[in-house]
């Protein structure tokens, strides 16, 4: 009588157990997903100010930005992105003037009319001192785009050249509390 009482708890015992380890297994697969974390889900994600996201970035947003959207993403690191236009003009300036220079990235994508960007226009920074409250690791990336009087102009007359000098840029950013984030999408 005494095993069978002991085999009795034991079996319960591992029954407990295992649905346990099973239910926790599924609230930390799912808690993740719907963190942003591993699974991408949209939970932690908040829309901010563009000025607040490059403020993150050791950096200012420059006058005349426009068509700003920026997010916050918080999980185990806090990452801030987003995108705003400028004027092509303002860009070495502004980048002068707001950024280290960074390594200057060998992938910078083709905008339209076929401009390719100079290389300054796409770095990577990697801040070797840590500031409370602010990035470690910043990506940037800065497109030429067609401004709308050129983009007319191609567009009624095909046979004309490419678009040379487009008007305004399209700058994309991700700033990470990590020292040397990896890429994300």
């Amino acid at each position: 009588m005494a095993i069978q009482g002991s085999l009795r708890v034991l079996a319960i015992s591992v029954t407990a157990v295992s649905a346990i380890g099973v239910g926790g297994a599924i609230w930390l697969a799912t808690d993740l997903s719907g963190w942003g974390g591993p699974g991408g889900g949209p939970a932690n994600r908040a829309e901010v100010p563009c000025a607040q996201a490059l403020a993150f970035a050791r950096g200012s947003l420059p006058a005349g930005a426009r068509e700003g959207q920026c997010e916050r993403l918080d999980w185990l690191d806090t990452e801030m992105r987003g995108s705003f236009r400028m004027e092509r003009d303002a860009v070495d300036a502004w980048l002068a003037g707001t950024f280290p220079p960074g390594t200057a990235g060998t992938s910078c994508p083709a905008g339209q009319g076929a401009q390719v960007p100079p290389a300054a226009w796409c770095r990577s920074v990697d801040y070797a001192e840590p500031v409370a409250g602010s990035a470690r690791y910043l990506k940037i990336r800065v497109i030429p785009e067609a401004g709308a009087s050129e983009a007319a102009a191609a567009a009624a007359s095909p046979a004309a050249s490419p678009v040379t000098s487009p008007v305004t840029v399209l700058v994309g950013f991700e700033a990470s509390d990590v020292r040397g984030a990896p890429e994300r999408s």
